[in-house]
This record gives structure tokens, sequence and C-alpha cells, in this order.
């Protein structure tokens, strides 16, 4: 997979960095994410992890033809 976090323009690296500052209060799963990885490394890190999260799932919706559906909470480890 082309590394797109790497080889983008500025400004669509700003958006994805405001989609995971958004993605992170709305959506509980990636919240935990950024939690851990949080924890680990670093503010920063994390939301550059979570944007790349972001990006992954929207390449593997788009190849596989779905939608992304939010896992319910009594799923959630």
């Amino acid at each position: 997979m082309l590394d797109l976090m790497c080889y983008s323009p500025q400004p669509l690296g700003e958006k994805r960095y405001e989609c995971a500052r958004i993605a992170v209060r709305k959506d509980p799963h990636i919240r935990e994410f950024y939690e851990r990885v949080k924890h680990r490394r670093g503010e920063k890190k994390a939301i550059i992890a979570v944007a790349r999260k972001l990006v992954s799932y929207a390449y593997w919706m788009l190849k596989r033809n779905i939608t992304y559906e939010e896992p319910h909470p009594w799923l959630l480890p």
C-alpha cells in the first residue's frame, strides 16, 4: 500500500489531522485506540496514529465496497 501519510500535499495532511481529532471525540473504538497509543507514545503521535488508521479504514472500505459500521459497545473487549 502506498504510504499516504508521507507523500501527500500538506492541505490533505491537515484534513486528516482534523478528521482524527473529531473521530477521537465521536467514536468510542477510535478513542480507546487513541488512549492506548497516547499512554505509550504521547498525544501528538497518538493523533497521527489515529489519522493513519482512518486512512487505512477508508482504503479497505473502498477496496471491498463496504460501509463503516461502528462497533457496538457490547462487542468491544
